[in-house]
């Protein structure tokens, strides 16, 4: 690593497809007042920062990303898909116990996005 490469650090929620393009052109569309459509939005649009690697190999999240996220000792590194998503690991559980409560519910919210 040696400070060579700055890894993209995505904000804890946020996830961008790899078509995001046609997803986002079908969520203009779709209702803009529905709370299901607004949650997809949120998940859809991608708030993605260039972090530095410092020469122990380190990756130096922002203090913003870090408060936003709830970053302290304790994290989980989420792969999903061609990128990995940072957690504080009490956060990352609840939001993993909330979307298989609610795995229904986005199925279909995915279905109808043709995802």
């Amino acid at each position: 690593m040696g400070g060579k490469s700055s890894p993209e650090v995505v904000e804890e929620g946020r996830r961008n497809p790899p078509d995001g393009k046609r997803a986002r052109q079908q969520l203009q569309s779709m209702s803009k007042v529905q709370p299901e459509i607004q949650e997809v939005r949120r998940m859809l649009v991608s708030g993605a920062v260039e972090c530095p690697i410092d020469g122990q190999g380190r990756i130096l999240i922002p203090p913003h990303l870090r408060e936003h996220a709830s970053l302290e000792r304790d994290v989980t590194f989420a792969g999903v898909g061609a990128r990995i998503e940072i957690w504080s690991k009490e956060r990352y559980e609840g939001e993993i116990r909330q979307t298989r409560e609610r795995s229904r519910e986005i199925a279909t919210i995915a279905a109808q996005l043709g995802l």
